[in-house]
């Protein structure tokens, strides 16, 4: 299991720091890449996990489905839309984007 209590630092590469940035980020992609990091101590990066969201060619209205707590971008749920449907991204609930 990843560590719990990482944050979602980056999507697509850019830095993101509340869930409207995370949001925009995403707009308009086919492809996500979300970078979650977990740090042993404030300093000292202990892990990082990558999730890739792919949307296939039926899923371009779909949504990514990802449920973030708005003040903390901890991943709460993905019940629905593209994130559902990936075990990596399912694994992640409860680590913060």
């Amino acid at each position: 299991r990843w560590c719990i209590g990482a944050m979602l630092t980056m999507v697509d590469g850019a830095p993101v720091d509340t869930p409207t940035a995370a949001a925009a980020a995403m707009v308009g992609s086919d492809v996500i890449e979300l970078c979650f990091r977990c740090y042993g101590n404030r300093d000292t990066l202990t892990v990082g996990v990558t999730v890739e969201l792919v949307k296939g060619a039926d899923e371009d209205e779909q949504e990514w489905g990802l449920d973030l707590d708005k003040d903390t971008l901890t991943l709460i749920g993905c019940e629905a839309g593209v994130a559902a449907k990936c075990e990596r991204a399912r694994a992640c609930i409860g680590l913060v984007l």
